[in-house]
């Protein structure tokens, strides 16, 4: 009988490095800040851990997460449902080929620009309330303010927060929710012209919408190493990056089209 290995997680890993899967969990975890509680977070730190050997899949049992971080089965359940729910992993239902049966079940991160959670208006999660707190301006029972300099800076966060969203709204989805979790409108205006001066440098035909997914990556992937202190000037790799992204979708495209001739 052949040793038991675990090769076949190679169909399922969803990203194609350690380091692009890294920059994964750092957003997943930025994003995600105010809605995970510490069991949550241990829980989505160790499938990431296990999911290393290939990039984004783990095989995991309950019973060994629950050992592993000092908590019972059905809180590792309701956990899962969690992160699930909040778009940062998938789990996959896997049959043994051998025995039969029902095994531990594979765990995927997924990308963050794959997801597609949105919070309902009703919704009373951590992340809403901590955003509600820091937009809402300061006032007294009587609902009068507390004084003209409280709410002078309320009336400029309300402005801020309508021309962030005005312009975001501009911006392809993915692209905008990626430049919403670490910036400010005005940040965000000048980075989404950085990009888009770099695409139009190798072709002004090329779109963002039409290869969104691979955009957004490559601006992660600059992003998560901005955050480690690894980037000193962020418009210039932010620029390099999107044009090396343009330059080698115009080069597939350009064969595309040859072939097709």
């Amino acid at each position: 009988m052949e040793p038991f290995t675990m090769n076949y997680l190679a169909e399922y890993q969803t990203f194609e490095s350690k380091n692009e899967l890294n920059d994964a969990i750092d957003i997943h975890i930025e994003r995600n800040n105010f809605a995970l509680n510490e069991t949550e977070r241990s829980i989505f730190l160790m499938l990431s851990r296990y999911a290393v050997k290939f990039p984004g899949v783990a095989h995991l049992k309950s019973d060994t997460i629950a050992k592993a971080i000092g908590k019972t089965s059905r809180t590792i359940r309701r956990a899962i449902a969690k992160l699930i729910e909040l778009g940062m992993i998938e789990r996959l239902e896997f049959m043994r080929s051998v025995a039969g049966g029902n095994g531990a079940n594979i765990y995927r991160i997924v990308h963050p620009s794959a997801s597609t959670r949105t919070l309902p208006e009703n919704t009373t999660t951590a992340t809403a309330e901590a955003t509600k707190k820091a937009t809402e301006p300061i006032t007294l029972k009587n609902n009068k303010p507390s004084n003209t300099t409280d709410t002078a800076k309320s009336q400029l966060s309300t402005e801020s927060d309508v021309i962030k969203r005005g312009l975001l709204a501009k911006i392809p989805t993915d692209i905008a929710e990626t430049l919403e979790i670490f910036f400010d409108a005005s940040a965000i205006h000048r980075l989404y012209g950085v990009m888009l001066r770099a695409k139009a440098s190798i072709n002004r035909l090329l779109t963002f919408e039409s290869d969104e997914y691979e955009y957004n990556k490559a601006l992660m992937s600059v992003l998560s190493a901005w955050k480690r202190g690894k980037v000193r000037s962020l418009d210039a790799v932010i620029y390099e990056a999107t044009k090396r992204t343009a330059r080698r979708l115009w080069l597939i495209d350009r064969g595309r089209a040859t072939f097709n001739l």
